[in-house]
């Protein structure tokens, strides 16, 4: 991957998911996270990325990764109040013990 600005690179993956492309959005951002991955903003995307291409395990672990670095934004919150399929019965602590 060509060397970018860490800002540039959140962006790329932003207009990659906000257009669809969710296979490349997943490759810039954990690619971004390789960078840093104590930025927040990169979790949270993160998050919403793996929520849209319905891998929901990864979109909670994202998400918790981003709450613990910044206050998630209205749509990174508002993924974690809307049920996922598959989670319904599951245990709350058996998912984090499993990410």
């Amino acid at each position: 991957m060509n060397p970018l600005p860490p800002d540039r690179r959140l962006q790329e993956a932003r207009v990659a998911y906000e257009t669809g492309d969710l296979r490349q959005a997943i490759r810039i951002i954990q690619y971004r996270l390789s960078e840093n991955p104590e930025d927040g903003r990169a979790w949270e995307l993160c998050g919403l990325i793996h929520y849209a291409a319905g891998h929901f395990l990864e979109s909670l672990a994202a998400l918790e990764q981003a709450t613990t670095r910044v206050p998630l934004r209205p749509s990174g919150g508002s993924v974690l109040l809307i049920p996922m399929p598959g989670l319904a019965n599951r245990n709350w602590l058996e998912i984090c013990w499993c990410i």
